[in-house]
């Protein structure tokens, strides 16, 4: 049986995106977008409308998540290709679990904000629904319930990442990028400190360093918003997403000042990321290029997992795998707009038996 399942139908003038089953990041930026990719491009120029069907879904993690909304405000937007901007988005209510993690992880408002989404709205059965509208809000409060009592779990819901042009002074990127780290730290150093996660004192500094890395890539580099996100259990671990819909790897390095001097230009993403993945290099003068090392390292060293996607390549370590440029694993994938990056951490051996892999895909 497969774990997850995509379908895309136009309706009329709605597109209809379907998902069901356990969903990944790679639903979302593989699968998905493939079949984006095949849709006939005449019929998706009438659409005017899109449909996010959520309603068989049994599990979604925070990086495909992160890459829905993603997704959902690059075709409102106007800037996927070949399919026309919708005016309104509409969302089929999933089961009542998934709604509360999902509202946990503030996916609503970053779909409303993001994809200009008024609400989460289900289409379908709508007197239905109002019927059990009393029912609903019982097993909602209860799944919250259960919820909030579950010390092993902590969420950090999708916080946005400014845009460049819309903080044009540096002293207010320095205060966005400080308060960034101040509202991670009080969110998450309680837990983070417990004996069951991979960080000593020193450990929890390295932490919110490498984040604030990747906070500041997103800020310069993206041309764009940004969004993060973590969630850690005591039992498994952590996993940390970065997402943007921005200019991705390549064209950030083709568009420096640097071009044409001290860089070449880039044909494809797969050689501007193994460019960029090479210790000291940088697009951006004054930078000392050490954004995705530091990253990679701290993650790596802990016996982690981390992935980074832009346009079409991913490349991707595993638990096992040295830090540097060599031995990164490669595939091409469908393009997707931006860059993705996505890591986890396990938790300490001993809480780690029995978990295949030892590590969590996002």
């Amino acid at each position: 049986m497969k774990q997850s399942a995509t379908n895309i139908t136009i309706q009329g003038n709605a597109l209809k995106i379907s998902i069901s089953g356990i969903i990944s990041v790679r639903t979302v930026d593989r699968v998905l977008m493939q079949r984006l990719e095949d849709i006939n491009p005449e019929a998706c120029l009438k659409i005017r409308e899109l449909i996010l069907d959520l309603k068989a879904v049994r599990s979604i993690t925070p990086a495909a998540a992160i890459s829905l909304v993603c997704l959902c405000a690059e075709v409102t937007s106007g800037k996927m290709k070949d399919i026309a901007k919708p005016v309104k988005i509409y969302c089929n209510r999933p089961p009542e679990h998934v709604l509360s993690y999902l509202m946990t992880l503030g996916f609503y408002t970053q779909l409303s904000t993001k994809a200009g989404c008024g609400d989460y709205e289900d289409l379908v059965h709508r007197e239905v629904e109002i019927k059990e509208r009393a029912l609903r809000k019982k097993k909602q409060n209860a799944s919250k319930q259960r919820m909030n009592s579950d010390e092993r779990s902590v969420v950090w819901p999708l916080d946005t990442i400014p845009c460049k042009e819309t903080l044009p002074g540096s002293k207010d990127f320095e205060n966005a990028c400080q308060q960034f780290i101040n509202n991670a730290y009080d969110n998450l150093e309680g837990i983070l400190s417990s004996p069951s996660f991979n960080f000593s004192g020193s450990d929890m500094a390295e932490f919110f360093t490498a984040n604030g890395e990747l906070y500041e890539n997103i800020f310069e580099h993206s041309n764009s918003w940004g969004l993060c996100t973590l969630h850690a259990r005591r039992d498994q671990g952590t996993t940390v997403c970065y997402h943007d819909i921005g200019i991705g790897i390549k064209e950030s390095i083709n568009t420096s000042p640097k071009v044409g001097k001290e860089i070449n230009r880039f044909d494809t993403d797969y050689d501007a990321i193994v460019w960029a993945l090479v210790e000291g290099h940088s697009s951006k003068d004054g930078r000392n290029g050490r954004g995705l090392n530091i990253v990679e390292e701290y993650v790596l060293t802990r016996s982690g997992y981390i992935e980074l996607r832009s346009g079409q390549s991913l490349f991707y370590k595993k638990r096992g795998d040295k830090p540097g440029q060599k031995a990164w694993r490669h595939e091409k994938v469908p393009f997707f707009p931006g860059t993705q990056i996505n890591f986890f951490i396990p938790a300490t051996q001993r809480y780690m038996m029995g978990t295949k892999d030892g590590y969590d895909k996002t």
